[in-house]
């Protein structure tokens, strides 16, 4: 592999390779037990016989029976991780990782093992034709796979990387009209942020859904994530244009706690893991935080009317994405009749919207306006002032090939 290691440890299914001094040693030599194994090496391996098995048997997925591991190489940065995927996908060799020298011995273990589980389900021709369009599928559902090993673990639970796989989800609410699929180059954070959509998927339909997508891959003619998830939305009776829409909602009350209920919110998240995306990754960040409230949300405009209601813009909705407007009434304004106007510039047949009615963030005056596709005046007409104080519009890209640009409206009825 280019690089000398004096050091190992095996056990049924890995061999993980480090060195103690020189060149990319590793960080932390402690050795509590005295076994003459630094207790990173065995955290490290205790990570991934957990996940392996996790993976097998709690998620149905096929992994290689022998992975090299090797710890402190090249290939990678000192914190970093990379699954070698070339001996899975043509089916000879031993599967090897690579974990930088002070990466930390919990995470990025199950991280990288869940990319050989992927590489089961990607055939030579895929990663020809497609492995730049593959990689955002594949580090997003390797950050959503792996919280599962980590939560059912109990040497990683007080861990300080048990909700790395969260890490970014930042820069998927901070940039949220951006293309679904979107991939920012390696180890660039959008993608890895991107997890927040299998988990998605997984909460709606169950977990095994992602299973079948990556079984799904090589079936479809372009060998693309995006449509292995259409055939499998086909497949349960959901559409694209149905799951973003109910994604895009969803994803404004994240942050809500699960024990404030509203009919009116529709599909909520239920992961357990959610208080601790909101509080460390989310709460801090000035594109997700919201000064209204003390709930993040995703990245959104925020305009406070004046007394005519007047206000404009244009709006560009990548694939798959959703542009979200907070349209504020001046405190203490009597309710009256508000209308919002959208006419779309470009691809009109991807375009849909609906209007939220707020008494406060989380807490909605009723049910949401139905989903319309736009271009027509007066398209969403609602009661704002009194105890409504604020509306979010909500503009969605039905279509993950497309880029939407949308001029938007609003005003008071009696100023038309």
């Amino acid at each position: 592999m280019g690089k000398t290691y004096r050091c190992g440890f095996s056990s049924q299914h890995f061999e993980v390779f480090w060195n103690i001094e020189g060149d990319r040693a590793i960080d932390d030599l402690t050795d509590a037990d005295k076994n003459l194994y630094p207790d990173k090496i065995e955290r490290i391996m205790d990570s991934l016989d957990h996940a392996r098995n996790y993976y097998i048997t709690q998620m149905g997925y096929a992994l290689p029976d022998k992975t090299k591991v090797y710890v402190g190489h090249p290939f990678v940065s000192a914190e970093g991780g990379f699954a070698e995927p070339f001996t899975s996908i043509i089916r000879f060799g031993t599967q090897k990782l690579f974990l930088g020298e002070k990466a930390g011995p919990f995470y990025l273990p199950r991280h990288e093992l869940f990319h050989a589980a992927q590489f089961q389900y990607i055939s030579g021709r895929s990663w020809m034709l497609n492995n730049i369009n593959i990689q955002w599928w594949m580090e997003a559902a390797a950050e959503w796979a792996s919280q599962f090993t980590l939560r059912a673990d109990p040497k990683s639970s007080t861990t300080v990387d048990r909700y790395f796989y969260a890490r970014h989800i930042d820069e998927f609410l901070g940039r949220p009209n951006d293309y679904l699929d979107k991939w920012n180059g390696f180890g660039e954070p959008r993608q890895y942020g991107a997890f927040l959509f299998p988990e998605y998927l997984s909460e709606r339909f169950g977990t095994v859904v992602i299973r079948h997508i990556w079984e799904g891959l090589d079936r479809t003619l372009s060998g693309q994530p995006r449509s292995a998830i259409e055939d499998r939305l086909g497949g349960l009776g959901a559409s694209w244009e149905k799951e973003l829409k109910t994604f895009a909602t969803a994803n404004q009350i994240l942050c809500k706690p699960s024990a404030d209920q509203d009919p009116n919110d529709g599909w909520r998240y239920q992961n357990p893991d959610i208080p601790q995306w909101c509080d460390r990754y989310l709460a801090t960040e000035p594109s997700t935080s919201d000064p209204l409230s003390d709930l993040p949300r995703p990245c959104r405009s925020t305009i406070t009317l004046d007394n005519s209601g007047y206000a404009s813009g244009q709006v560009g909705v990548n694939g798959g994405g959703t542009y979200y407007i907070d349209l504020v009434a001046l405190q203490g304004m009597p309710s009256r009749d508000f209308q919002v106007d959208l006419n779309v510039q470009q691809w009109p047949g991807d375009i849909v919207a609906t209007l939220v009615t707020w008494k406060k963030i989380g807490k909605r005056c009723g049910p949401d306006q139905p989903w319309v596709k736009p271009n027509r005046v007066g398209l969403f007409d609602v009661k704002l002032g009194g105890e409504c104080t604020m509306a979010t519009l909500l503009i969605t890209n039905i279509n993950p090939r497309s880029v939407g640009i949308v001029d938007w409206l609003t005003v008071f009825k009696a100023n038309r």
